[in-house]
């Protein structure tokens, strides 16, 4: 897709209300129309696109996914090395396939909030809340059938995506089925790290960016970088679980091993510095961390049968204590006698605390006393 579309999409998003209420609702109608899958408690508590005010202002946090709804399925690509549209601290989601890596930047992905993408020839969907700072990707085929997600609304305090193919209500960071035909569906998780470009690019110097004009920096989403302090009351209003342990837009990386589910807020992770090891789930885990940024990750610590155990260089480097390999944020050995060997991520997500709390009640955060 050239650039020139790109801009074009975003101006065609900017339609009057009743049009775009009447694009909508043939969708919505198909979700409701599923009545033996239908979950009228679950659809009580979203707040579609046709019930938003188009005139409203979107420091009221309400119309902004109004304007901003289709989603992106065919982006430009630059190598990294040529991305001189980006900035250092321009925010990314970044995913990996094999030796393959893309970033998707937020002042980007702030103009659709959903990727229906097909990456290393596999498809994927990569969704996007930069309001609570949440990112995840999904494997989208079910029963052999490819679905493309689009944001449709508002749920639990974070936006709620819709399938064009069956209508299904899907909650975008817990990849479930809530209403519809395929309801009580788990799409497969794929992961994503999130990162500033100059991080993300340190880590992955051969990765390719998504590119689109300079114009879509300003608008929609240009004031939120990950963790900032904003949330429109309708958001706020529509959180099902809050939990007042951790300030509200603290950063944290949630993460979730056989179920068992726990924060670890990156002001901890900082005071750790580039490792911290924990038990959780039964299995030892160790999360990697740049010290002074939300670049985070959790893996199992178990390499070949046995179970690795890590210290600190002179440099503070993660340093196995077996070899003295060198590990990097995204648990890869860059020297050492391991050298190019790779730990197995565990289930994690670096977001704001309320958003992992809500969608996650009872979640143990690391160091505070259970």
């Amino acid at each position: 897709m050239s650039a020139s579309p790109v801009v074009g999409r975003r101006r065609a998003s900017r339609r009057p209300a009743a049009r775009t209420a009447a694009l909508l609702l043939p969708v919505a109608s198909l979700a409701l129309s599923a009545c033996d899958a239908r979950d009228d408690d679950f659809l009580s508590q979203v707040r579609p696109f046709e019930e938003f005010d188009a005139h409203a202002s979107e420091s009221e946090g309400d119309h902004y996914v109004l304007q901003h709804m289709e989603p992106m399925t065919a982006p430009d690509w630059v190598p990294g090395a040529e991305a001189a549209h980006m900035l250092p601290t321009d925010p990314v989601v970044g995913y990996v396939s094999g030796e393959l890596a893309w970033a998707l930047p937020w002042w980007i992905m702030n103009n659709y909030h959903v990727a229906n993408l097909t990456l290393d020839g596999e498809a994927v969907c990569i969704i996007l809340c930069e309001m609570c700072s949440s990112a995840a990707a999904w494997d989208p085929i079910v029963d052999g059938r490819r679905l493309h997600l689009r944001v449709n609304g508002l749920y639990n305090g974070t936006i709620c995506c819709i399938d064009d193919e069956t209508g299904t209500w899907w909650t975008p960071f817990l990849g479930e089925g809530m209403s519809g035909p395929l309801k009580g569906t788990k799409l497969k998780r794929r992961r994503v790290d999130q990162a500033t470009w100059a991080d993300w690019l340190e880590l992955h110097p051969a990765t390719r960016v998504a590119t689109a004009p300079a114009a879509l920096r300003q608008g929609h989403g240009e004031r939120h970088i990950p963790g900032t302090a904003i949330l429109g009351p309708t958001m706020g209003r529509m959180i099902l679980h809050p939990d007042a342990r951790l300030p509200k837009f603290d950063l944290v990386l949630g993460v979730d091993v056989g179920g068992a589910k726990r924060a670890y807020p990156m002001s901890a992770l900082d005071r750790a510095g580039t490792f911290l090891e924990d038990t959780l789930g039964g299995r030892e885990i160790v999360v990697f961390h740049k010290p002074g940024t939300y670049l985070a990750a959790a893996f199992l610590r178990t390499l070949d049968g046995k179970e690795l155990r890590f210290t600190r260089g002179e440099d503070g480097a993660a340093l196995d204590s077996g070899t003295g390999s060198r590990w990097n944020a995204a648990g890869v050995a860059r020297d050492g006698p391991l050298a190019g060997r790779k730990l197995e991520p565990v289930v994690y997500a670096m977001e704001e605390w309320y958003s992992w709390a809500t969608q996650h009640p009872g979640t143990s955060i690391h160091g505070v006393a259970e």
